[in-house]
Order: structure tokens, then sequence, then C-alpha cells
């Protein structure tokens, strides 16, 4: 399986344009930086960013975050590293430095095999993004001097997290292989042992490509030729494992406090502290009473943050005037705002229990009937909308833990039945502001 190495490397740079050791992995076209939006009260910070590297670079051979690449599939393309940490840090530069300062530098990688470009050597799983966490945390070192002297700069590394799609056992499709292309691909691969052994024809007529431990030249060139048809959602869940992430907090991080995975610790980490809200935005336009609800997440029931009404935050209260159980009971048609976080202890409880996405529930209940005699409110039912919710009326809004808007799923979702359910699209954990 190497007796032809060189021939090997040597049929790659003939290769459809692909180029010899090109790295598919990380970041082959660097993601765009995703930059939450800072939330201040008083000295209390926190941001989170997501920091871009050309693919099979990391940056700790210099001093120069500036990162041309001269190699790979992000060959010629410059990455200024610099720049996205020099706006990541700009407002805790401005902090007393005897505040203290938590910088939590977390990374992911996919399955897909990596090289590293700066010295020429093949990496082990998870040794790219340790680098790359490296050359972070000796940037932070070099603009927080006075906070290092004083211990007030707290930097921790996370261990890498592995993505779990598959690479070896991949089965990619490549079609009929008919176009110039896929004539060329089909050449290639089988002018080779260690590549073609991947390669079946189908009774259709079409062709996939298994990936083996053995051929990572032929699953690296039947990938790149399906990953923006037949494979582009495979290429989609590898980008998504795909990361490198640094957090900035003058308050310390929340961790499980043990019993997770690296994964889940990363999906804690952001979980933990998101919102949901249910609103009502337009003043004047709703003069129903009934519009109340129950909110949920993977199943759990989250408690209204404001607990001032007299269900004690037990529900979402868009409810206007009269019966309503709402605390601005006299504001008919006026904004109602709903809030629910969700707990460390609901967020460590549902990722492990093996969830790795948000499934919000919204349920139409009326407690003004059901609890009439001991609320206070007149047994009955309403005109319009009988024993359920007054349909259309609220505004559903997903937010991540740094305060930032992840979804936004409108009013027509709300459920008018009672008793009835609408469930909210599934929400990553992670999932960057829209």
């Amino acid at each position: 399986m190497e007796e032809n190495i060189n021939e090997e490397l040597n049929y790659i740079k003939y290769l459809l344009g692909y180029k010899k050791g090109i790295v598919l992995s990380e970041q082959q076209t660097p993601v765009t930086t995703n930059t939450t939006t800072v939330v201040k009260t008083g000295v209390d910070l926190k941001k989170t960013v997501k920091i871009d590297f050309p693919a099979g670079y990391h940056g700790t051979g210099g001093k120069n975050l500036q990162i041309t690449a001269k190699e790979g599939s992000n060959a010629g393309m410059t990455v200024d590293v610099g720049s996205q940490l020099t706006e990541a840090i700009k407002n805790f530069k401005t902090l007393d430095p005897n505040t203290t300062i938590y910088a939590t530098i977390s990374a992911g990688e996919s399955q897909i095999p990596n090289s590293d470009y700066e010295t020429g050597k093949d990496m082990k799983t998870g040794g790219l993004s340790k680098l790359r966490m490296l050359t972070i945390k000796n940037y932070l070192t070099s603009q927080f001097p006075e906070q290092i002297k004083s211990g007030k700069l707290i930097v921790v590394e996370k261990e890498p997290s592995i993505g779990k799609t598959p690479w070896v056992s991949q089965v990619f499709k490549l079609g009929d292989l008919t176009t110039t292309e896929g004539k060329k691909l089909y050449q290639e691969l089988a002018s080779n042992k260690s590549w073609v052994s991947g390669l079946k024809k189908g009774e259709d007529g079409t062709y996939t490509y298994t990936c083996g431990k053995t051929s990572y030249y032929g699953c690296n060139m039947s990938y790149t030729y399906c990953k923006e048809s037949d494979c582009k959602d495979m290429k989609d869940k590898y980008t998504a494992e795909q990361f490198i992430k640094l957090k900035l907090s003058t308050t310390p991080a929340q961790t499980m406090g043990g019993g997770g995975s690296p994964e889940q610790e990363e999906d804690f980490d952001c979980a933990a502290g998101a919102k949901i809200g249910v609103h009502f935005y337009r003043d004047g336009e709703h003069q129903c009473n009934f519009a109340t609800y129950e909110v949920y997440v993977n199943g759990k029931r989250l408690t209204r943050d404001d607990k001032t009404d007299r269900f004690t935050g037990k529900y979402a209260l868009l409810n206007n005037g009269g019966n309503g159980p709402d605390p601005k009971s006299n504001d008919v048609g006026g904004t109602r705002m709903n809030y629910f976080t969700v707990s460390p202890e609901i967020a460590k409880e549902i990722i492990l229990g093996g969830a790795t996405n948000f499934k919000f529930t919204i349920k139409c209940v009326r407690p003004d009937i059901d609890n009439s005699n001991t609320a206070g409110y007149i047994l009955g039912t309403d005109s319009q909308h009988g024993t359920g919710c007054h349909a259309g009326v609220g505004t559903i809004e997903i937010f991540n833990s740094d305060g930032d808007k992840i979804e936004n799923i409108q009013s027509y979702t709300t459920p008018t039945n009672k008793d009835t359910s609408t469930e909210v699209p599934e929400v990553a954990f992670c999932k960057s502001s829209v």
C-alpha cells in the first residue's frame, strides 16, 4: 500500500486541478467570522468570536498573524488573524487592569485528516486545533501584560472536540462520471490500486467511492469532486464541526462540573443562559385576553424570568386587561415581553441526555379557565377562540447565551387550540447570530 508513494504523489499533480498534498480539512475556505454583540453592565463584558485561519496553517511560527497560505485549498489567500483578535479584545483593553478577564479558547475538527503547511508535517487528530489555540493564547498574553503580572488574565484551553461525521468508511456519491471532469476522476482513480479499491458502480450506472484507511488521496479526490453537488450535505456537516472560538468575559465561564465529553462541554457553554422570548410588539392591535402559553425546551418546562404575575412565571402571558392574568392588566393592547432562560441545570440535563439541538415547544393553555375558582378568573369561552388561544398573537425569538438573536419564528406558528403545541424548528446549541 506504500510501495508506489512517489508515483502516487506524481499522479496528484495532474489530477483535475487538484494540487499535490492538498488539505481538505479545517476551514477550506475561511468561514465568515461571526462576532456576537458585546453586552456591558458596568464593567461586565462578554464577547464570543470565531477566528478564521487558512487551511493547514496555525501561526505559531512567527509574530506576524497576517497569514498568507502558500499551499492547500487556500493557496494565495491572506487571512489576517491578528486583526480578528484585535477586534475581539478592544473593549477589554479599556478595562481597569485590576479587572479579571476570563478567556476560554475552544476548537473543533472534523475527522478529515490534517497537514501542517508551516512545518510540512502531518498532524494527529486535534493537533492543528491545539496549535491554533496556542497562537491565540500567546496573543492574549502579549496584549494584557499587566493582567498577566497580577494573575488577572485567566486563560482556559479546552480539549478540541472531534466531529462525529465519519471520514473513513464515508461513501461519496459521484454520479455517472460521464462529464469531462468525471471521466478524468475515473481515470485517475482507476490508475492506482490503492485508490480504485473504493470505487463501485451501481446497477443504475452511478458510482460511489468508499473511503478507506489506506486510500487518503482517493478519498480526497472523490470528496473534492462531489462536495459542491451530491456531497454538499456532507460538506455542511464537516464545516460545522470545524471552528476556533474565543470567549472573553469578566465573569467565570460555566462548566457542567464533569460527566460530559469535550463536545458536550462546548454545547453546554453555548446552551446555558440561552433564552427564548414570546412577545407582542404591536401596541394597540391585540384586543384579546386569551393568549397564554407554556414554554418547554427539549421536554423540560421553563419558567419565565419575570415572576411578578400571580402565576409566578409559569406562562408566557400575552393577555390584555379585564380577565387577563397579566401584571399590566389595564394596558389593553400593549406590548408584552416574556423571556425564559435555559438554566445551567436544565442545559446539563438535556445535553447529558444526548441532545445536540434546542427543541423549543410552545403550548396553548388556558389557566383562566382551568383555574377559574382559585385564580379568580371568569369561567367561560371567548366568542372568537372558544377554549383555545388567540392565534397569531406572539412573536417567538431565540437568543444565544451572549444575548444575540439566533432565530426568529413569526407569530403565525403560535398554537391556537387548547392543549396543542407548536414545535419551533430545531436550533443548534452553538448557532451564531443571524
